[in-house]
């Protein structure tokens, strides 16, 4: 992993681990002021539990992107299994992302990736070019790497056809589908794939700055 963030130009630090792999049941109490939620940090609901992808703000409020599929608008979400501990809220639902409007004081939500144990800093959004290196982080996988194949293309799903999507030769994996980076700059979110981590395939990512446009946000 430190030869991946050094080739990244990713600066780390230590962490409490990422999980966005199913995660063992929480009996801690609830956390301090002050504590901490980054992407790659499990949220849970009455449905199950989901990572947060990346934070952003808008004016005084603070979001986060999830998976698309992690509820619906109004989904109440919680920092414990338990479900005791209110942190956010579902604002937006699509089929390639779903936004969410944390709504606790006693956290803070910075620019950063919790990468297996390894806080990433990132604070600024790119739009990457057709043969960039990206990555993204799976608590059962570590990283995975590939290029940029194309920009802009379009696929159908089932919950519906998503536009402006960068095409990457990223091989597939369910249990990562968290926040693409490319030298310590973030890219987008993934949003669906072919192939496998066998026999190699194809990832499919939403660039951020679509996110962050929308929705009139920004980093940090």
């Amino acid at each position: 992993m430190c030869a991946v963030l050094a080739a990244l130009g990713l600066a780390a630090a230590p962490a409490a681990a990422a999980a966005d792999a199913a995660p063992a049941a929480d009996t801690s109490r609830p956390a301090p002021a002050s504590t901490p939620i980054r992407g790659g940090d499990v949220l849970y609901t009455a449905g199950g539990w989901c990572a947060v992808s990346f934070n952003a703000r808008g004016g005084a409020r603070n979001y986060a992107a999830m998976p698309s599929g992690c509820g619906q608008v109004g989904t109440q979400w919680f920092a414990d299994s338990q479900q005791t501990v209110p942190v956010a809220v579902t604002v937006t639902t699509t089929p390639a992302y779903t936004l969410i409007r944390y709504t606790s004081s006693d956290f803070t939500y910075p620019p950063e990736i919790n990468a297996g144990g390894t806080v990433i800093t990132v604070n600024q959004v790119i739009n990457p070019a057709v043969g960039q290196q990206v990555c993204r982080f799976g608590s059962s996988t570590g990283w995975l790497c590939g290029t940029v194949q194309a920009l802009n293309q379009t696929v159908n799903y089932p919950q519906g056809t998503v536009y402006g999507l960068i095409r990457t030769t990223m091989c597939p994996d369910p249990y990562s589908r968290g926040a693409v980076l490319a030298s310590g700059r973030l890219v987008g979110v993934v949003v669906g794939g072919s192939g496998s981590c066998i026999s190699g395939g194809t990832t499919f990512v939403l660039p951020a700055v679509q996110i962050l446009s929308v929705h009139g946000l920004m980093l940090g």
